[in-house]
């Protein structure tokens, strides 16, 4: 019994230490070392101004990723109308800077990005659906101006 009690103590400091280390690590460091600075985090208000223009909202955060690869990142949004009953009717976004560099309608897509070279959009089939697919995919690749898809897409 002596011993249970002892475990028991010892996992309950154990468990407290770990917070308090956790704590610390968080804020002030023991080491010496001081944290970097927090990096700013982009302000996406240009963009959720023009969805509302639109009457639309934003599903997800936005991606920010290199589609191009020209080494400057574009944001990508998926939203979806105000009020909508479902929201299967879903829209992708992307913008270069403030510039619109593709828009196209589709029904729960799921966006994968393919860095530096376009993006594939995964459409349920209409016997499918977002949670459980099937699938087929819609490629899309950057030609210098614009997003062409693939032709083995069509």
């Amino acid at each position: 019994m002596k011993n249970i009690k002892l475990l028991t103590v010892g996992l309950f400091c154990l468990l407290v230490g770990t917070a308090i280390g956790y704590g610390l690590r968080g804020g002030t460091q023991t080491t010496g070392q001081q944290s970097p600075a927090p990096t700013p985090s982009p302000d996406f208000s240009y963009y959720e101004s023009l969805f509302k223009q639109k009457q639309e909202f934003a599903l997800y955060d936005p991606q920010v990723v290199d589609l191009t690869g020209d080494g400057s990142s574009e944001v990508v949004y998926i939203t979806a109308g105000e009020g909508c009953a479902s929201c299967h009717q879903q829209f992708l976004h992307i913008y270069d800077g403030d510039r619109e560099i593709f828009w196209k309608d589709y029904g729960d897509p799921i966006f994968a990005p393919i860095l530096g070279k376009g993006f594939t959009v995964f459409q349920p089939t209409a016997e499918g659906n977002r949670f459980v697919g099937p699938y087929y995919p819609l490629t899309y690749t950057w030609d210098g101006e614009a997003f062409e898809q693939n032709e083995k897409d069509h």
